[in-house]
């Protein structure tokens, strides 16, 4: 397996060495001179070809557009490597090739000097940008409810009002050339909510810090915990269909079998089954419309494949002790007493002080709950209304003739997409399809390097406040300052700390695995893994800051959480007994 030491980086306008098993070759040689990023967040698996072309073209397009909204002097780009999705986060305008290279040795030889200096140039901007993104947190609500909700849902409504049954290749393309332009749309919306929301937790947990020195590095979160969102409303549904089936003992016993696959047919055979098997379709209808493991593109839905909702269903079943709406409760009551207790230390400041308290955790309290409602609007429901299309348009191709097996779209590009429904197909097409396919298999058991190119010549001003906030965000890698061999380090998640045996999980569908009280180990988390949450007695993942989802989701479950442990699912075996303290930011091997 390939690993990148993070300490071994090479010095600033160096090509970053690459592993054996991990060869690169440019399309463009220009993007050889830039450093791009391997995705583990949202990608940390091999993904299809037309996956990345998408995000591309609405992904890069729509963080491009919010970020100059925001006035902020960055751009993304994203490239499909070996099977893996790269994207590259550059600040725009940047001198000559030449005057960078006379920066970076400038900042290499007197980096106070040439930091301050660089503050100093980029301080306008930097205040045109936080003045902007300041003025969006403090509406985040009206503009939640008066404009991006109501402009996201009338996109849904759009799709959801196409005819893809029986539609022709032409209508299949119209509805494609309408989707893009509309696609991007969201995606804008997409990061002009993130921005802001991001801004307005950060910006409330720096001003409690500044207020109660000496505070843990959670306590500031537990005033945010509690907010409910379309994914808890899910999990509290799915909850109470484990509620009904518990009730009828031949439904239970079903749902409880060996073979997940067979429960449709086994509950179709009685009338009782049918009528609950309705409850579940209604369900889906509602909740479903989401991906098994990240997006609602890329992955099967819940609608298509309802396996993971019944394993979710399973386990509530398993341990009915662990109940949503019981957790739900308990935290409100818990982010009240905090609250109540902020205040009561607030008592003796001014009035100046304690309104700007209230206005900050306001916003901040809307901000974590649109951490995770953007993502169940855009992310999943969103994207599942894509996925629709194009899945249409692989079966009208399929039967065509035009490629072998619907499946076959993943593997092409997105205006290779708008040639075959026009009906240009290009020489060679299928045999590039399968070799798009065969590079896929191959490195599929490659673990990529996290990052390849070459470093920038510059680097940023260590007080730079919007990498103060990205940290928050992504956290740091800590693994250099461990010491210990039985000790793991990473960023404190969610407060608490427990002892217990590790399960390592790499995809959701081995979610059945998660036993009752043991401590849940993986790569990242996504909002289709919250139930899960439910089950588990504590996390660790490899990526995340404090506001990454892993984090604000165990902290929604009152669970200690320690995110961004590098290579936590290597080093740690499921069935070893491990510590996790998620205020230290600690994992302990027992």
């Amino acid at each position: 397996m390939s690993t990148q030491n993070a300490s071994a980086r090479p010095k600033p306008g160096s090509p970053i060495p690459l592993p054996p098993d991990f060869p690169v070759t440019w399309e463009n040689p220009q993007d050889a001179k830039r450093m791009w990023n391997f995705d583990r967040v949202h990608s940390g698996e091999v993904v299809p070809t037309l996956t990345v072309s998408l995000s591309h073209t609405v992904l890069a397009t729509g963080f491009g557009a919010a970020a100059e909204q925001y006035a902020m002097p960055i751009r993304m780009e994203m490239r499909h490597i070996n099977a893996y999705s790269f994207s590259a986060i550059a600040p725009a305008g940047l001198p000559p090739e030449p005057v960078q290279r006379l920066m970076g040795g400038l900042q290499r030889l007197a980096p106070g000097l040439m930091d301050r200096m660089m503050a100093k140039v980029m301080a306008k901007g930097n205040a045109e940008t936080f003045s902007r993104l300041q003025q969006a947190a403090d509406q985040l609500q009206e503009s939640w409810e008066k404009r991006w909700l109501p402009a996201i849902q009338q996109e849904v409504g759009f799709w959801e009002g196409m005819a893809l049954e029986g539609a022709d290749r032409a209508a299949l393309l119209a509805y494609l050339n309408e989707t893009l332009p509309r696609m991007a749309r969201v995606w804008t919306l997409h990061f002009e909510i993130v921005f802001p929301a991001g801004t307005a937790v950060a910006r409330f947990d720096d001003f409690y810090q500044k207020l109660f020195p000496g505070s843990a590095p959670l306590d500031a979160q537990r005033l945010l915990q509690g907010i409910d969102n379309s994914f808890l409303a899910g999990d509290r549904a799915l909850w109470a269909l484990s509620r009904v089936a518990a009730a009828q003992p031949n439904i239970e016993a079903v749902l409880l079998g060996d073979n997940l696959a067979e429960i449709p047919r086994a509950l179709a055979a009685t009338p009782a089954g049918r009528a609950f098997w309705v409850q579940i379709a209604e369900f889906l209808d509602q909740h479903g419309r989401r991906g098994h493991q990240s997006d609602g593109f890329r992955e099967q839905s819940w609608v298509e494949n309802p396996s993971t909702a019944l394993l979710l269903l399973r386990a509530y079943l398993r341990h009915p002790q662990r109940s949503p709406v019981a957790r739900q409760e308990k935290l409100h009551a818990e982010r009240e007493s905090a609250l109540a207790a902020a205040r009561a230390r607030l008592a003796d400041r001014d009035e100046t002080t304690r309104s700007r308290f209230e206005e900050l955790l306001s916003t901040a309290q809307m901000g974590m709950f649109l951490h995770e409602e953007h993502n169940y609007w855009i992310d999943q429901r969103s994207m599942y209304e894509a996925r629709r299309l194009i899945l249409a348009c692989g079966r009208a191709l399929a039967e065509s003739g035009a490629m072998g097996a619907a499946g076959d779209i993943w593997h092409i590009t997105l205006e290779e997409l708008k040639m075959a429904l026009a009906g240009d197909i290009p020489a060679g097409f299928q045999a590039q399809i399968d070799r798009r396919k065969q590079t896929m298999e191959h490195f599929r058991g490659i673990e990529p390097p996290r990052a390849i190119g070459t470093t920038p010549l510059l680097e940023p001003p260590k007080d730079n406040p919007m990498l103060a906030m990205l940290v928050k965000m992504d956290g740091i890698d800590r693994s250099a300052e461990s010491h210990a061999h039985n000790e793991l380090l990473g960023n404190a998640g969610s407060a608490g700390r427990v002892r217990g045996r590790a399960r390592v999980i790499h995809d959701l569908a081995d979610a059945y695995q998660l036993q009752q009280g043991e401590i849940l180990i993986a790569r990242t988390t996504m909002p289709p893994w919250t139930p899960l949450f439910s089950v588990a007695a504590g996390l660790v993942t490899e990526t995340g800051g404090i506001l990454s989802h892993a984090a604000v989701v165990a902290r929604e479950y009152g669970i200690p959480a320690v995110v961004g442990v590098a290579d936590a699912t290597v080093r740690i075996a499921t069935g070893q007994g491990i510590e996790v303290d998620g205020n230290a930011g600690t994992v302990r091997l027992l």
